[in-house]
């Protein structure tokens, strides 16, 4: 074959072997999450989010998609990074914010969206469900701790939690979470489409480290109807910021 030949055959082959690998990634990317293998101890996925976000609502779906799976914890935290661009995600918190960098200046990042943490250690793109898969089965092992007992009366949560079986931790803290929500979004990126969410982290408290076992309260926000459904996570850390036991009530 001649050289002259050659110079339009090899960029045409270059161009098609680009396609392929852009069009496996995808396909690869597009696999369903599989069940996580039955384990006694959970991992905990925390995603970093925002209705503002247009990379965002295929992995909230990934996220509510697996969020039945036995010991598996999701957390879903809006970010407020994205307000200026259109649209302003009503559940976003600064302290999210803050919560992201916090792990992002241990993974030497900048904070984005979608981004899952894996039990306070690891993190991936939140649409990319190779990882997930993989995590989802060989995580780090966290312990298992007692689910909080929950009394509800209309906006009002008193809860009683027990850390007996945690030795050592720095940090642990209970976070409220909306069981789901769709909403209509009218401007930005996402303007045009309704979002599903699931496991809305809408509050984070603190509790103390001295007496592990305890009672704590929480008020639901008046702006939310009495007639939705939320859960109480109950994570607890480590001094390096990493997770280290973890759990979540049902439905209240």
């Amino acid at each position: 074959m001649k050289f002259n030949q050659l110079q339009y055959i090899v960029p045409l082959l270059s161009f098609f072997g680009i396609v392929g690998i852009i069009t496996y990634s995808h396909y690869n990317n597009k696999q369903l999450p599989i069940p996580a293998v039955e384990r006694d101890y959970p991992v905990v996925l925390e995603l970093f989010t925002s209705q503002g976000c247009a990379d965002c609502p295929s992995a909230e779906a990934t996220i509510s998609q697996i969020k039945h799976y036995p010991n598996v914890v999701t957390l879903c935290y809006p970010v407020t990074y994205w307000n200026k661009l259109g649209w302003v995600d009503r559940f976003s918190r600064r302290d999210f914010d803050e919560y992201q960098t916090a792990y992002n200046s241990k993974f030497e990042l900048n904070n984005y969206t979608p981004q899952v943490v894996v039990n306070g250690m690891e993190e991936f793109s939140g649409n990319d469900i190779k990882k997930l898969n993989t995590y989802l089965n060989n995580s780090h092992q966290i312990k298992k701790i007692t689910t909080p007992i929950v009394k509800r009366k209309k906006n009002h949560l008193d809860i009683t939690y027990d850390l007996s079986n945690v030795e050592d931790y720095e940090d642990a803290h209970l976070a409220l979470l909306l069981e789901e929500q769709t909403t209509l979004i009218d401007s930005g990126e996402n303007e045009g489409n309704e979002l599903h969410q699931t496991h809305i982290v809408l509050y984070k408290e603190r509790i103390g480290t001295i007496d592990k076992k305890g009672q704590s309260s929480i008020d639901i926000p008046n702006r939310f109807p009495l007639t939705n459904s939320y859960k109480i996570a109950l994570i607890v850390k480590n001094t390096n910021n990493e997770i280290i036991a973890a759990t979540i009530s049902n439905s209240i």
